[in-house]
């Protein structure tokens, strides 16, 4: 039988390992580098184990880089001591005298550590009297507010019954008054509409009855508005 080569992995670059040991020190766990980086934990514990050998090897490469953490730029920002941090608010005139304690120089990783253990402790001594209060003495406290009233007919039409005022409307300005037709200019235009039914809708018998009857009275306003006869071609109009 033939024996199956093993694909080989291609060998860590010093860029690749001081990368990981960058994330070490700033407390990543070696779970995740083994995710991101697809290593096993003793490969990983080899490159930690000869950290020393490869930041001195980034040294000699670079000699105006005493970390590889100012060299990449990565989470630099966790890496500026205290004396850094003072000296630029001194600078810029914010403080007069500075006072360090041993603190100030915690690893990042300790910090968060102590942070943690400060807040699972504070959680764990207001427990107890978070259970003594009676929070159902708070179900009611918005009961007397107006907000909290439910709108009646009176608030649902005082808006239509009393509209707001248009700022812009002008109120001194006149209405337009629309002009009535002539009963003359009435007959014209009722004849039309009844040509048009005629033609179109001869079924409609109740519309042209009432159409006959409007015509009707529309004729009895016009010869009632006559004071007297001037042409005899009035009454065939």
């Amino acid at each position: 039988m033939a024996s199956v080569n093993k694909p080989t992995r291609k060998p860590l670059t010093l860029s690749v390992k001081l990368d990981i040991i960058y994330k070490l020190q700033n407390g990543y766990s070696n779970a995740r580098i083994f995710r991101e980086y697809a290593l096993s934990t003793s490969t990983v514990s080899s490159i930690w184990s000869k950290r020393e050998k490869y930041l001195g090897a980034q040294t000699q490469t670079n000699p105006n880089v005493k970390k590889y953490g100012n060299q990449k730029g990565k989470r630099h920002g966790e890496k500026v001591s205290g004396n850094t941090i003072a000296n630029c608010f001194r600078h810029a005139g914010l403080i007069a005298e500075t006072e360090f304690t041993e603190e100030d120089e915690l690893p990042l990783a300790r910090l968060q550590e102590e942070g943690r253990d400060l807040t699972q402790w504070d959680q764990s001594n207001n427990i107890s009297d978070f259970d003594d209060t009676d929070l159902r003495q708070y179900e009611l406290i918005d009961e007397n507010l107006e907000v909290a009233e439910y709108p009646d007919y009176l608030h649902i039409v005082q808006p239509i019954m009393n509209p707001p005022k248009d700022e812009d409307s002008n109120e001194d300005e006149p209405e337009e008054e629309v002009e009535i037709s002539t009963a003359k200019e009435a007959m014209i235009a009722l004849k039309t509409v009844m040509s048009y039914v005629e033609c179109k809708y001869p079924e409609k018998e109740q519309f042209l009855n009432a159409a006959d009857q409007l015509e009707q009275d529309i004729n009895i306003e016009i010869l009632s508005s006559r004071n007297k006869q001037n042409k005899i071609t009035d009454f065939f109009q």
